[in-house]
């Protein structure tokens, strides 16, 4: 492009403190209106010369133009706009203008180019533009003075209904509440249309000496519904004891009665679907209230309880508080419960377990083992008493995304709340129930801006066990579905007599927001729900958006916790999830360090297994057609240097460099699996799988290799195969070796059962290199038996791998002394661990076991 042109496409430069010129000028034309009727009227006069006619003939002819005219005025001068006045001056100017016209017209006789006609054509047109302009220059006044007559008008006429209306509802109501005890001299004042129907607003007017009060209008409810639902049966409407509440206003002579007529919550409220990521500060929003408006529920250092019984759709609630839960860029949820975690945890943490996402969107579970749930309430109860130290000189503690605020749900409140033993001791020394434990974070964690969220079928205080009580009055946010009691609602609302919850229909909730007002509201949770099943896809689509947004505990905070925190994810504490997995025939996903927050414990992590990693199901043809899966850090095999404090002998260092290169091959073995695994998950894999596409898709060996690297681990792969334990033998096609998919993985899976059924490992000759290392450790188990377990941390102590005397430094110490027993020499599996209430332990026998002894 030229300068020339450049300098033609540049928009001009225009100074913005210049007032705007105008390139449109597009006047009013009803303005012109006299000076374009002289014009057809000079040329309305042409018409007896051109047809030669008399110039009498034109006073009809005006006259016609006249009438005509006066018709074009009413319809074009709309009297509901203008009112009639200016109507009426439109008519008198049009007949006014049309008779002077029709004179002039037999005047100028077919020769209007006279000058006597001409000056007469210029006077009607000024005189009848000036009067024209007069009454025009009168619309914006008689619009407005129209307007305000209407709006008087509708103002009177809707008084005049709503008094009707009111009189109605007084005659309706009036006899209903006279037949009520201590209601006689309550009369309807006033009424409220809603979408769910009307708004009374009641009265006592104690013409007979009798006070009435709003303790007598709740109570006669249920004698109310009787007598509206007789009458609006007539109609074709239910209503049940539910549809009538009252509710008190700040005039103890004044209440209201509300009516749902229309029932808008009868139908599924669909869910919003996917919503901007937001901070914890902002209310939650479930679901409806009744009225239409969203639900909003400030949760930031609150605490909930949802009771309902099975069916209720407390379940389909959950999931909403979920949804809102992990939108919240500024707080870690937590979940746990002794039973049925997986139907609330497991669509969540689906998009993860299944490769979508590398990190689930829900930080931590805990269940259905009870060591674990109370090693989850422990870790809870000293992240807040931690964060209540640190407040300052300010009450309540303002979350961030650096340092986040932690919901608790406890799933099944009741199973937990039952149990006495085991006991738990938290990092203060003291021991606790479920029950006291509960207690006692629900009366301290709101001002560290953490909160706990029930869920139970049965009343607050049977719920939460011998403290229930005591919980009862920390819990703020109170929601009933449908109970199996009506004791179960009323001990959960406070101060609500006139529900009965036992009889709410349609998946409806009553929530109270906040305690100290005693006020329900008739709500329903937007519906997750879809063919009758829950809509898994609606709820992965949100995990994955909202995964990236999670945030992380602070690093002193998972300092605090150690491997509570940081082993939170080990398959071992997760035998429920585990177990899960292996029904469906996958892997357990892999937990990085940044996953478990182990980068602020230890620089070097303990390694996940490889075969347990996950791949994404997902992937895309390479230029050669071979199927591509994610990295996961495998392109090339890598070695591990493994480091050791002790100085051997030249014997012993042999030893070791023996035990290196065991090492080595076991963990290439270990990538094998894994990368094939990946590969042959990958959505785009083909059914028959060649050993050499198979090598580069499991990342064994770098896509950009020599060819003959690439058959060399294609031959690997055969190899690996062929032997035991899988004894696989491979097809050729063509020229290619490999194996069809569904057989290769249906191999893999078999043997990875078979391997996980032997828990414990054969008893071996012990190697001289490796004694220093075991000999502390057996010691220290010398007088227990095989079939005993042992904390890890205390064994360590006994054998002198954990020294430290601050509590947070021998945590980390206890974590690497049990990582060490996780590798070699000892190569203990996961089975020889088990989660207990005081931490992690490791099985004695499986100890002796690994180091060759017997007893």
């Amino acid at each position: 492009m030229t300068t020339t042109e450049k300098a033609e496409t540049t928009p001009p430069v225009v100074d913005a403190t210049l007032d705007p010129i105008p390139t449109d000028w597009d006047p009013d034309k009803r303005w012109f209106h006299p000076l374009l009727a002289a014009l057809a009227l000079y040329a309305l006069a042409f018409l007896p010369h051109w047809m030669h006619l008399p110039g009498w003939v034109m006073a009809p002819t005006g006259l016609a133009f006249t009438a005509a005219a006066v018709i074009t005025a009413r319809v074009w001068v709309d009297e509901d706009t203008f009112g009639a006045k200016h109507e009426t001056h439109a008519k008198r100017l049009t007949i006014a203008a049309g008779l002077a016209a029709t004179g002039w017209l037999v005047f100028a006789d077919g020769d209007p180019t006279n000058p006597t006609a001409l000056g007469l054509l210029v006077l009607w047109t000024v005189t009848f533009g000036i009067a024209y302009a007069l009454w025009r220059s009168k619309e914006p006044q008689r619009q407005a003075e129209r307007a305000e007559q209407k709006e008087e008008i509708a103002e009177r006429r809707a008084e005049h209904e709503r008094h009707l209306r009111a009189s109605t509802y007084q005659q309706l109501w009036g006899p209903w509440l006279a037949k009520c005890e201590r209601l006689g001299g309550v009369v309807v004042d006033d009424f409220t249309d809603t979408k769910a129907g009307y708004t009374l607003t009641l009265a006592d007017d104690p013409t007979d000496g009798q006070v009435a009060t709003f303790t007598a209008l709740t109570d006669a409810i249920p004698t109310l519904a009787v007598l509206a639902s007789k009458h609006y049966a007539k109609q074709g409407i239910e209503l049940g004891v539910n549809d009538i509440r009252a509710e008190e206003t700040s005039m103890a002579h004044v209440w209201l009665l509300h009516v749902s007529t229309k029932q808008p919550l009868k139908k599924d409220v669909p869910h919003p679907g996917i919503r901007p990521v937001t901070t914890i500060k902002e209310p939650v929003n479930p679901g409806i209230y009744e009225d239409g408006e969203p639900i909003e529920i400030s949760m930031l250092g609150e605490h909930t309880v949802v009771v309902g019984g099975t069916g209720s759709g407390k379940s389909i609630l959950a999931h909403n508080f979920i949804a809102e839960f992990v939108r919240r860029h500024d707080l870690e949820l937590w979940c746990c419960g002794v039973k049925k975690m997986m139907p609330l945890v497991g669509p969540w943490l689906h998009p993860w377990l299944t490769g979508l996402t590398d990190r689930p969107v829900i930080q931590r579970i805990g269940g259905e083992n009870i060591d674990e749930v109370l090693l989850m309430l422990a870790d809870f109860y000293m992240a807040a008493s931690l964060q209540n130290k640190r407040l300052g000189f300010v009450d309540k503690r303002k979350p961030t995304p650096e340092d986040p605020a932690l919901v608790l749900i406890i799933d099944e409140a009741t199973s937990l709340a039952k149990i006495t033993e085991p006991k738990i001791e938290t990092f203060d020394g003291r021991v606790w129930t479920a029950s006291a434990l509960l207690d006692e974070i629900c009366s301290m964690a709101r001002s560290a801006g953490y909160g706990v969220f029930f869920l139970t079928q049965f009343g607050l205080v049977d719920a939460l066990g011998p403290h229930g009580t005591n919980t009862l009055r920390n819990i703020n946010v109170r929601i009933a579905g449908r109970t199996n009691s009506y004791h179960d609602g009323s001990a959960t609302l406070n101060g609500i007599k006139s529900v009965d919850t036992t009889k709410l229909r349609n998946n409806t909730f009553m929530v109270q927001p906040n305690r100290e007002q005693a006020r329900v509201i008739p709500s329903k949770a937007y519906s997750l729900v879809r063919d009758g099943e829950l809509d898994l896809g609606a709820i992965s689509a949100m995990a994955v958006a909202y995964t990236p947004h999670r945030p992380t505990l602070p690093a002193w905070l998972v300092g605090e916790m150690g491997e509570s925190y940081t082993e939170r994810w080990n398959p071992e504490r997760q035998k429920d999830l585990a177990d899960f997995l292996e029904s469906q025939g996958l892997p357990y996903p892999r937990i990085s360090p940044e996953v478990t927050g182990a980068v602020h414990l230890n620089p070097r992590p303990a390694e996940t297994p490889s075969e347990l990693i996950v791949s994404p199901d997902h992937g895309t043809l390479d230029p050669e057609g071979v199927w591509a899966t994610p990295n996961n850090g495998m392109d090339t095999p890598q070695e591990e240097t493994m480091t050791r404090s002790l100085d051997f002998n030249s014997e012993a260092a042999a030893m070791e460099a023996a035990l290196e290169r065991m090492a080595a091959e076991r963990k290439r073995r270990s990538a094998i699996r894994s990368g094939v695994i990946s590969a042959i998950k990958a959505s785009n894999a083909p059914a028959f799988c060649a050993a050499w596409k198979l090598a580069l898709a499991a990342h064994l060996v770098a896509r950009d290799a020599p060819r003959a690297d690439i058959d060399a681990a294609g031959d690997e792969l055969v190899a690996y195969f062929t032997a035991e334990p899988y004894e696989l033998v491979p097809e050729r096609r063509g020229d290619e070796l490999g194996w069809q998919r569904d057989v290769l993985e249906s191999r893999i899976r078999q043997v990875m059962r078979e391997e996980a059924g032997d828990s414990v490992p054969a008893p071996r000759e012990t190697d001289r290199a490796d004694i220093a290392v075991m000999a502390p450790v057996i010691a220290a188990i010398d007088e227990l038996g095989d079939d005993e377990w042992k904390l890890v941390g205390e064994l360590g102590r006994e054998a002198g791998a954990v020294t430290a005397e601050d509590a947070a430094q021998a945590r980390l110490e206890a974590g690497r002394f049990g990582t060490s027993l996780r590798q070699a020499p000892w190569n203990l599996p996961d089975t020889a661990f088990k989660r207990t209430a005081s931490g992690n332990a490791v099985n004695v026998g499986a100890l002796r076991r690994a180091a060759g002894v017997t007893v």
